[in-house]
């Protein structure tokens, strides 16, 4: 039997940017991390910090909301 472990992937807020001169959409290479490690039976959260335009501390409440065991940025 596998471990079962929570993992939060991160991909963090560009900051520079601001919201109204991109549009959002999800992170490619954490889609694909995602899909692995779920097909897997890991549990995976994404936090896509750009395309939801979170500020650090969204993210950081986020992340310690899940517990998560490791955490991948």
């Amino acid at each position: 039997m596998k471990n079962k472990f929570q993992v939060v992937l991160i991909n963090p807020s560009n900051g520079t940017i601001p919201a109204k001169y991109y549009a959002p959409t999800e992170h490619l290479g954490l889609a694909y991390l995602t899909a692995v490690l779920r097909e897997n039976d890991f549990p995976v959260k994404i936090i896509d910090a750009y395309a939801l335009n979170l500020s650090y501390d969204e993210i950081v409440n986020s992340t310690l909301s899940v517990k998560p065991v490791y955490i991948g940025i």
